[in-house]
């Protein structure tokens, strides 16, 4: 099953098993989201949410 693999994968997956690149692009990705929630905290629809 691929939820299988998928969890093997992960598993024996080592931080040191990273690219570099990947790590990267992985914290830009984090601070874009979280910047974005931040403002959408903004919006009108927050306040109803």
């Amino acid at each position: 099953m691929v939820s299988e693999k998928l969890t093997e994968f992960v598993l024996k997956t080592r931080y040191e098993d990273i690219p570099a690149r990947v790590m990267e692009k992985a914290r830009q990705s984090f601070i874009d989201c979280l910047g974005c929630m931040l403002v959408g905290t903004r919006e009108p629809i927050a306040e109803i949410l």
